[in-house]
């Protein structure tokens, strides 16, 4: 059994004028403009690149996130919900979550919260079908969950 990753994004309408938007996402690979130009791929991280990646984004007041195809749609869900905000520039409310895992067991969970992200630009379709999210970034704050004892709750620090 090995330790492998898994990157969610849920959102929001930060706005009630916007009316009612939520989603969440499966996320594949991330990376931030400016700072050390590369993108992490959630298949093969270190736990070191994901919080220095992510204290870069919270820096430098943006993500970029890359989502995979998904059988049942999501992704295009995704793609028509987070559109609108970018052509409305609605706010949204992002917790994008990274939990580390090993077999079925979640060892820690490191996430990005912004509560006045917008998207820049409507996703699009990059590389090998990927959908591409633009997030700029305002009020972000990085908290990590770990478990106080095995399958016991989580206790939360933030950054």
């Amino acid at each position: 059994m090995g330790i492998w990753y898994e990157g969610t994004l849920s959102y929001y309408n930060a706005e009630e004028k916007a009316g009612l938007m939520v989603g969440d996402a499966f996320i594949q690979s991330f990376s931030v403009d400016g700072g050390a130009s590369r993108t992490i791929n959630l298949k093969s991280p270190t736990d070191m690149s994901i919080s220095s990646e992510l204290e870069q984004a919270r820096q430098f007041k943006n993500l970029t996130l890359f989502m995979p195809p998904t059988k049942n749609h999501r992704d295009m869900e995704t793609a028509l919900q987070l559109s609108q905000a970018a052509v409305k520039k609605n706010l949204i409310a992002i917790n994008f979550s990274i939990q580390k895992i090993i077999g079925q067991t979640l060892l820690e969970m490191i996430s990005l919260i912004d509560l006045g992200a917008t998207v820049k630009m409507p996703p699009t379709i990059v590389g090998n079908h990927m959908l591409k999210i633009d997030l700029a970034l305002s009020k972000t704050r990085i908290a990590y969950d770990r478990p106080v004892k095995k399958g016991g709750d989580m206790v939360r620090e933030e950054m």
